[in-house]
Protein backbone atom coordinates (compact mmCIF):
# COMPACT_ATOMS: atom_id res chain seq x y z
CA UNK A 1 0.00 0.00 0.00
CA UNK A 2 2.71 2.43 1.07
CA UNK A 3 4.36 1.71 -2.28
CA UNK A 4 1.69 2.21 -4.38
CA UNK A 5 1.11 5.83 -2.54
CA UNK A 6 4.89 6.76 -3.09
CA UNK A 7 4.52 5.58 -6.70
CA UNK A 8 1.63 8.15 -7.59
CA UNK A 9 3.49 10.67 -5.70
CA UNK A 10 6.24 10.43 -7.73
CA UNK A 11 4.07 10.43 -11.11
CA UNK A 12 2.47 14.05 -9.73
CA UNK A 13 5.94 15.26 -8.56
CA UNK A 14 6.98 14.28 -11.99
CA UNK A 15 4.02 15.93 -14.10
CA UNK A 16 4.34 19.42 -11.64
CA UNK A 17 7.80 19.78 -12.22
CA UNK A 18 7.28 19.45 -16.32
CA UNK A 19 4.53 22.04 -16.01
CA UNK A 20 6.39 24.30 -13.98
CA UNK A 21 9.75 23.59 -16.52
CA UNK A 22 7.27 24.57 -19.42
CA UNK A 23 5.77 27.36 -18.27
CA UNK A 24 9.05 28.74 -17.33
CA UNK A 25 10.06 28.86 -20.87
CA UNK A 26 9.78 31.38 -23.41
CA UNK A 27 7.68 30.83 -26.72
CA UNK A 28 10.74 30.70 -28.75
CA UNK A 29 11.82 27.93 -26.41
CA UNK A 30 9.02 25.84 -26.53
CA UNK A 31 9.09 25.88 -29.99
CA UNK A 32 12.88 24.64 -30.05
CA UNK A 33 11.85 22.35 -27.53
CA UNK A 34 9.12 20.71 -29.90
CA UNK A 35 11.45 20.86 -32.59
CA UNK A 36 14.27 18.77 -31.29
CA UNK A 37 11.10 16.08 -29.96
CA UNK A 38 9.32 16.16 -33.68
CA UNK A 39 12.80 15.28 -35.17
CA UNK A 40 13.00 12.16 -32.77
CA UNK A 41 9.16 11.49 -33.74
CA UNK A 42 7.71 12.18 -30.67
CA UNK A 43 5.14 14.34 -31.82
CA UNK A 44 2.48 14.04 -29.02
CA UNK A 45 5.42 15.84 -26.59
CA UNK A 46 6.17 18.23 -29.66
CA UNK A 47 2.53 19.13 -30.06
CA UNK A 48 1.81 19.73 -26.23
CA UNK A 49 5.03 22.64 -26.83
CA UNK A 50 3.72 23.76 -29.72
CA UNK A 51 0.39 24.70 -27.97
CA UNK A 52 2.01 25.99 -25.00
CA UNK A 53 3.91 28.43 -27.61
CA UNK A 54 0.44 29.19 -28.78
CA UNK A 55 -1.21 29.74 -25.54
CA UNK A 56 1.59 31.86 -24.46
CA UNK A 57 1.61 34.36 -27.17
CA UNK A 58 -1.57 33.78 -29.23
CA UNK A 59 0.24 36.24 -32.42
CA UNK A 60 3.09 33.56 -32.92
CA UNK A 61 2.11 32.70 -36.68
CA UNK A 62 5.11 29.79 -36.29
CA UNK A 63 3.93 28.52 -33.16
CA UNK A 64 0.52 28.21 -34.52
CA UNK A 65 0.98 26.58 -37.89
CA UNK A 66 3.71 24.07 -35.92
CA UNK A 67 1.03 23.20 -33.56
CA UNK A 68 -1.57 22.19 -36.86
CA UNK A 69 1.37 20.28 -38.34
CA UNK A 70 2.08 18.50 -35.20
CA UNK A 71 -2.03 17.53 -34.40
CA UNK A 72 -1.59 16.03 -38.55
CA UNK A 73 0.76 14.09 -37.45
CA UNK A 74 -0.62 12.33 -34.61
CA UNK A 75 -3.62 12.36 -36.37
CA UNK A 76 -2.15 10.33 -39.53
CA UNK A 77 -0.55 7.53 -36.70
CA UNK A 78 -4.40 6.52 -35.85
CA UNK A 79 -4.81 4.21 -38.71
CA UNK A 80 -7.56 2.12 -37.13
CA UNK A 81 -11.20 2.74 -37.36
CA UNK A 82 -11.11 2.25 -33.68
CA UNK A 83 -9.55 5.54 -33.52
CA UNK A 84 -11.51 6.84 -36.44
CA UNK A 85 -13.36 9.76 -33.88
CA UNK A 86 -10.22 10.96 -32.46
CA UNK A 87 -8.52 11.38 -35.84
CA UNK A 88 -11.22 13.94 -37.05
CA UNK A 89 -11.24 15.97 -34.24
CA UNK A 90 -7.54 16.27 -34.49
CA UNK A 91 -7.82 17.05 -38.05
CA UNK A 92 -10.24 19.84 -36.65
CA UNK A 93 -8.11 21.35 -34.13
CA UNK A 94 -5.42 21.36 -36.63
CA UNK A 95 -7.64 22.91 -38.78
CA UNK A 96 -8.24 25.47 -36.42
CA UNK A 97 -4.26 26.38 -35.53
CA UNK A 98 -4.20 27.14 -39.34
CA UNK A 99 -6.91 29.35 -39.88
CA UNK A 100 -5.91 30.68 -36.75
CA UNK A 101 -1.86 31.07 -38.73
CA UNK A 102 -3.49 32.29 -41.22
CA UNK A 103 -5.51 35.07 -39.61
CA UNK A 104 -2.50 36.49 -37.63
CA UNK A 105 -0.52 36.54 -41.14
CA UNK A 106 -2.04 35.98 -44.35
CA UNK A 107 1.31 36.63 -46.29
CA UNK A 108 3.07 33.42 -44.49
CA UNK A 109 2.64 30.44 -47.36
CA UNK A 110 3.49 27.74 -44.12
CA UNK A 111 -0.13 28.91 -42.76
CA UNK A 112 -1.98 28.68 -46.16
CA UNK A 113 -0.42 25.05 -46.63
CA UNK A 114 -0.95 23.39 -43.11
CA UNK A 115 -4.74 24.73 -43.75
CA UNK A 116 -4.55 22.82 -47.23
CA UNK A 117 -3.04 19.99 -45.81
CA UNK A 118 -5.72 19.61 -42.35
CA UNK A 119 -8.90 20.20 -44.97
CA UNK A 120 -7.75 17.88 -47.49
CA UNK A 121 -7.08 14.81 -45.05
CA UNK A 122 -10.74 16.46 -43.26
CA UNK A 123 -12.16 15.91 -46.26
CA UNK A 124 -11.18 12.07 -46.47
CA UNK A 125 -14.25 11.54 -44.23
CA UNK A 126 -16.48 13.59 -46.07
CA UNK A 127 -19.13 13.21 -48.46
CA UNK A 128 -21.57 15.29 -51.00
CA UNK A 129 -21.58 18.82 -51.37
CA UNK A 130 -19.25 19.47 -48.30
CA UNK A 131 -16.42 17.63 -49.73
CA UNK A 132 -16.81 19.64 -53.05
CA UNK A 133 -16.52 22.72 -50.77
CA UNK A 134 -13.27 21.50 -49.04
CA UNK A 135 -12.17 20.86 -52.75
CA UNK A 136 -12.09 24.03 -53.98
CA UNK A 137 -10.64 25.44 -50.23
CA UNK A 138 -7.62 22.93 -50.39
CA UNK A 139 -7.25 24.22 -54.48
CA UNK A 140 -7.19 28.01 -52.92
CA UNK A 141 -5.07 27.74 -50.09
CA UNK A 142 -2.26 25.64 -51.52
CA UNK A 143 -2.44 27.79 -55.16
CA UNK A 144 -2.17 30.83 -52.29
CA UNK A 145 0.80 29.42 -50.47
CA UNK A 146 2.29 28.38 -53.66
CA UNK A 147 1.60 32.30 -54.94
CA UNK A 148 3.61 33.52 -51.98
CA UNK A 149 6.64 31.23 -52.18
CA UNK A 150 6.83 29.18 -55.37
CA UNK A 151 9.52 26.76 -53.97
CA UNK A 152 7.32 25.82 -51.51
CA UNK A 153 7.50 21.84 -51.99
CA UNK A 154 4.22 21.66 -49.77
CA UNK A 155 2.10 23.50 -51.71
CA UNK A 156 3.42 21.71 -54.85
CA UNK A 157 2.69 18.33 -52.94
CA UNK A 158 -1.05 19.22 -52.23
CA UNK A 159 -1.95 20.35 -55.62
CA UNK A 160 -0.26 17.76 -57.54
CA UNK A 161 -2.49 15.36 -55.01
CA UNK A 162 -5.37 17.53 -55.77
CA UNK A 163 -5.37 17.00 -59.20
CA UNK A 164 -4.62 13.08 -59.19
CA UNK A 165 -7.24 12.23 -56.77
CA UNK A 166 -9.96 14.76 -58.91
CA UNK A 167 -8.88 12.68 -61.90
CA UNK A 168 -9.46 9.73 -60.32
CA UNK A 169 -13.26 10.19 -59.82
CA UNK A 170 -15.11 8.48 -62.81
CA UNK A 171 -16.51 11.07 -64.90
CA UNK A 172 -19.88 10.39 -64.40
CA UNK A 173 -19.16 11.96 -60.36
CA UNK A 174 -17.72 14.57 -62.01
CA UNK A 175 -20.51 15.25 -64.30
CA UNK A 176 -23.00 15.09 -60.99
CA UNK A 177 -20.68 17.56 -58.95
CA UNK A 178 -20.45 20.17 -61.95
CA UNK A 179 -24.42 20.13 -62.02
CA UNK A 180 -25.73 19.64 -58.40
CA UNK A 181 -22.85 20.88 -56.09
CA UNK A 182 -21.75 23.55 -57.85
CA UNK A 183 -17.88 21.52 -58.65
CA UNK A 184 -17.16 23.05 -61.83
CA UNK A 185 -14.00 24.20 -60.86
CA UNK A 186 -13.32 20.12 -60.89
CA UNK A 187 -12.62 20.83 -64.63
CA UNK A 188 -9.01 22.27 -64.24
CA UNK A 189 -7.31 19.18 -62.93
CA UNK A 190 -5.28 17.14 -65.48
CA UNK A 191 -2.59 14.89 -64.66
CA UNK A 192 0.24 16.41 -66.94
CA UNK A 193 -0.31 19.58 -64.07
CA UNK A 194 -0.01 16.46 -61.26
CA UNK A 195 2.63 15.31 -62.94
CA UNK A 196 3.98 18.31 -62.95
CA UNK A 197 3.71 19.54 -59.43
CA UNK A 198 4.72 16.38 -57.82
CA UNK A 199 8.18 16.24 -59.92
CA UNK A 200 8.94 20.05 -58.78
CA UNK A 201 8.30 18.60 -54.98
CA UNK A 202 10.65 16.16 -55.08
CA UNK A 203 13.10 18.04 -56.71
CA UNK A 204 12.60 20.79 -54.07
CA UNK A 205 13.06 18.23 -51.26
CA UNK A 206 14.30 14.66 -52.82
CA UNK A 207 14.69 13.29 -49.27
CA UNK A 208 11.39 13.27 -48.34
CA UNK A 209 9.86 9.66 -49.02
CA UNK A 210 6.14 10.94 -48.94
CA UNK A 211 6.69 13.34 -52.60
CA UNK A 212 7.98 10.22 -54.07
CA UNK A 213 5.67 7.68 -53.19
CA UNK A 214 2.51 10.05 -54.03
CA UNK A 215 4.50 10.72 -57.48
CA UNK A 216 4.98 6.88 -58.21
CA UNK A 217 1.15 6.04 -57.34
CA UNK A 218 0.42 8.75 -60.36
CA UNK A 219 3.35 7.29 -62.76
CA UNK A 220 0.64 3.68 -61.83
CA UNK A 221 -2.34 5.80 -63.21
CA UNK A 222 -0.70 6.66 -66.24
CA UNK A 223 1.08 3.59 -67.40
CA UNK A 224 4.59 4.63 -66.34
CA UNK A 225 5.68 1.59 -65.28
CA UNK A 226 9.70 2.23 -65.53
CA UNK A 227 9.02 6.02 -63.82
CA UNK A 228 7.49 4.19 -60.83
CA UNK A 229 9.57 1.34 -60.62
CA UNK A 230 12.64 4.02 -60.09
CA UNK A 231 10.37 6.40 -57.78
CA UNK A 232 9.88 3.05 -55.43
CA UNK A 233 13.19 1.73 -55.59
CA UNK A 234 14.81 4.86 -54.45
CA UNK A 235 12.29 5.22 -51.79
CA UNK A 236 13.82 2.04 -50.18
CA UNK A 237 17.01 3.91 -49.98
CA UNK A 238 16.08 6.63 -48.25
CA UNK A 239 16.56 7.44 -44.37
CA UNK A 240 13.30 8.16 -42.38
CA UNK A 241 12.63 11.49 -42.44
CA UNK A 242 9.11 11.40 -41.33
CA UNK A 243 6.80 10.08 -38.68
CA UNK A 244 4.71 7.75 -41.74
CA UNK A 245 8.34 6.89 -42.96
CA UNK A 246 7.80 3.17 -42.15
CA UNK A 247 4.17 3.19 -43.46
CA UNK A 248 5.18 4.91 -46.52
CA UNK A 249 7.84 2.68 -47.33
CA UNK A 250 5.66 -0.57 -46.59
CA UNK A 251 3.40 0.63 -49.11
CA UNK A 252 6.19 1.62 -51.99
CA UNK A 253 7.46 -2.24 -51.26
CA UNK A 254 3.44 -3.13 -52.18
CA UNK A 255 3.58 -1.26 -54.92
CA UNK A 256 6.53 -2.37 -56.13
CA UNK A 257 5.76 -5.52 -56.54
CA UNK A 258 2.58 -4.28 -58.28
CA UNK A 259 4.22 -2.18 -60.63
CA UNK A 260 7.14 -5.26 -61.76
CA UNK A 261 4.38 -7.59 -62.18
CA UNK A 262 2.64 -5.79 -64.52
CA UNK A 263 5.59 -4.69 -66.22
CA UNK A 264 6.02 -8.37 -67.15
CA UNK A 265 3.07 -8.83 -68.20
CA UNK A 266 1.98 -8.99 -71.64
CA UNK A 267 -0.24 -6.26 -73.10
CA UNK A 268 -3.87 -6.93 -72.43
CA UNK A 269 -3.44 -9.70 -69.63
CA UNK A 270 -6.41 -10.71 -67.78
CA UNK A 271 -5.34 -11.19 -63.76
CA UNK A 272 -5.77 -14.29 -62.08
CA UNK A 273 -9.40 -12.55 -60.65
CA UNK A 274 -10.78 -12.51 -63.86
CA UNK A 275 -10.49 -8.55 -64.01
CA UNK A 276 -8.88 -7.54 -67.57
CA UNK A 277 -6.18 -4.83 -67.32
CA UNK A 278 -6.51 -1.02 -67.90
CA UNK A 279 -5.27 -1.37 -71.68
CA UNK A 280 -7.58 -4.38 -72.90
CA UNK A 281 -10.23 -2.37 -71.61
CA UNK A 282 -9.60 0.63 -73.98
CA UNK A 283 -8.87 -1.60 -76.87
CA UNK A 284 -12.10 -3.33 -76.25
CA UNK A 285 -14.13 0.63 -76.02
CA UNK A 286 -12.37 1.88 -78.64
CA UNK A 287 -12.96 -1.42 -80.88
CA UNK A 288 -16.89 -1.08 -79.76
CA UNK A 289 -17.20 2.62 -81.24
CA UNK A 290 -15.42 2.04 -84.35
CA UNK A 291 -18.25 -0.75 -84.95
CA UNK A 292 -20.87 1.86 -83.87
CA UNK A 293 -19.73 4.06 -86.12
CA UNK A 294 -19.37 2.17 -89.10
CA UNK A 295 -23.08 0.83 -88.61
CA UNK A 296 -24.92 3.73 -88.30
CA UNK A 297 -22.97 5.16 -91.27
CA UNK A 298 -24.06 2.10 -93.51
CA UNK A 299 -25.91 -0.27 -91.86
CA UNK A 300 -26.57 -1.68 -95.49
CA UNK A 301 -23.15 -2.10 -96.25
CA UNK A 302 -21.85 -3.39 -93.22
CA UNK A 303 -24.38 -6.22 -92.70
CA UNK A 304 -23.51 -7.40 -96.67
CA UNK A 305 -20.02 -6.67 -95.54
CA UNK A 306 -20.40 -9.16 -93.03
CA UNK A 307 -22.59 -11.61 -95.17
CA UNK A 308 -19.38 -11.92 -97.77
CA UNK A 309 -16.95 -12.65 -94.90
CA UNK A 310 -19.04 -15.55 -93.52
CA UNK A 311 -19.53 -17.08 -97.30
CA UNK A 312 -15.77 -16.99 -97.90
CA UNK A 313 -15.01 -18.19 -94.51
CA UNK A 314 -17.61 -21.02 -95.21
CA UNK A 315 -15.85 -21.60 -98.85
CA UNK A 316 -12.33 -22.02 -97.56
CA UNK A 317 -13.01 -25.05 -94.46
CA UNK A 318 -15.55 -26.65 -97.25
CA UNK A 319 -13.40 -26.32 -100.49
CA UNK A 320 -9.73 -27.52 -101.03
CA UNK A 321 -7.29 -25.38 -102.01
CA UNK A 322 -5.80 -26.04 -105.61
CA UNK A 323 -2.99 -28.13 -105.81
CA UNK A 324 -3.12 -29.28 -102.57
CA UNK A 325 -1.02 -32.34 -101.20
CA UNK A 326 -2.23 -35.63 -100.48
CA UNK A 327 -1.86 -34.64 -96.43
CA UNK A 328 -5.17 -32.08 -97.05
CA UNK A 329 -8.17 -32.32 -95.21
CA UNK A 330 -10.22 -33.84 -97.91
CA UNK A 331 -13.83 -31.91 -97.81
CA UNK A 332 -16.46 -33.16 -96.08
CA UNK A 333 -18.79 -35.62 -98.08
CA UNK A 334 -22.16 -34.79 -98.16
CA UNK A 335 -25.57 -37.47 -98.94
CA UNK A 336 -27.01 -36.78 -102.18
CA UNK A 337 -30.04 -34.54 -101.36
CA UNK A 338 -33.60 -35.97 -102.90
CA UNK A 339 -35.35 -32.30 -103.79
CA UNK A 340 -34.88 -31.26 -106.98
CA UNK A 341 -31.48 -28.88 -107.62
CA UNK A 342 -31.99 -25.24 -107.33
CA UNK A 343 -31.33 -22.77 -110.04
CA UNK A 344 -28.35 -20.10 -109.64
CA UNK A 345 -29.09 -16.77 -108.53
CA UNK A 346 -28.08 -14.80 -111.18
CA UNK A 347 -26.85 -11.23 -110.27
CA UNK A 348 -29.05 -8.15 -111.27
CA UNK A 349 -26.92 -5.14 -112.80
CA UNK A 350 -28.44 -2.10 -113.80
CA UNK A 351 -28.32 -1.59 -116.98
CA UNK A 352 -26.30 1.68 -117.66
CA UNK A 353 -28.44 4.81 -120.04
CA UNK A 354 -26.87 4.26 -123.92
CA UNK A 355 -25.68 0.51 -123.22
CA UNK A 356 -27.66 -2.69 -125.32
CA UNK A 357 -28.77 -5.31 -123.33
CA UNK A 358 -26.51 -7.78 -124.74
CA UNK A 359 -23.62 -5.93 -123.29
CA UNK A 360 -25.11 -5.80 -120.03
CA UNK A 361 -25.69 -9.18 -119.95
CA UNK A 362 -22.09 -9.90 -120.98
CA UNK A 363 -21.06 -7.69 -118.35
CA UNK A 364 -22.87 -9.36 -115.60
CA UNK A 365 -21.84 -12.89 -116.66
CA UNK A 366 -18.27 -12.26 -116.68
CA UNK A 367 -18.66 -10.40 -113.26
CA UNK A 368 -19.80 -13.69 -112.22
CA UNK A 369 -17.27 -15.67 -113.48
CA UNK A 370 -14.81 -13.62 -111.85
CA UNK A 371 -16.70 -12.89 -108.73
CA UNK A 372 -19.23 -15.80 -108.02
CA UNK A 373 -20.62 -13.87 -104.72
CA UNK A 374 -21.63 -10.50 -105.61
CA UNK A 375 -24.69 -8.67 -103.73
CA UNK A 376 -26.20 -5.94 -106.05
CA UNK A 377 -28.99 -3.19 -105.80
CA UNK A 378 -31.62 -2.64 -108.72
CA UNK A 379 -31.11 0.77 -110.19
CA UNK A 380 -33.12 3.17 -111.72
CA UNK A 381 -35.06 2.05 -114.91
CA UNK A 382 -33.50 3.15 -118.22
CA UNK A 383 -35.32 5.91 -119.70
CA UNK A 384 -36.93 5.29 -123.49
CA UNK A 385 -34.94 7.78 -125.85
CA UNK A 386 -37.34 10.20 -127.29
CA UNK A 387 -36.77 11.44 -131.27
CA UNK A 388 -35.44 15.10 -131.40
CA UNK A 389 -37.61 17.51 -133.33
Amino acid sequence: MRSHSSTALTLVLCFTLCARATAAQTPVELIATGDSLAAVFDVRAALARYEAAAAADSTSVLALWKAAGAAIDVARQLTDDAHRATRDSLYLVARRYAERAVAADSLDADAHFMLAQAVGRLSRTKRGKERVRYGRLIYTEAARALALNPDHDGAHHVLGAWHAEVKRLSGFTRTLAKIFLGGGFLGRADWDSAMVHLERAVELRPGFIFHRLELARIYLDRDRIEDATEQLERILTLPDTDVMDAVNKDEARHLLGVARERRDRPQGYVSDSGVPTRSSHRRRRRASRAMSRFMRRSPRRASSRVFLQRRRSRRRISEPLSGATSNAIPAPIRAPSTSPPRKPMVPVEPSPRGRSSSASATSSSSACSRSPIIVTLPGPAARPSLPRA
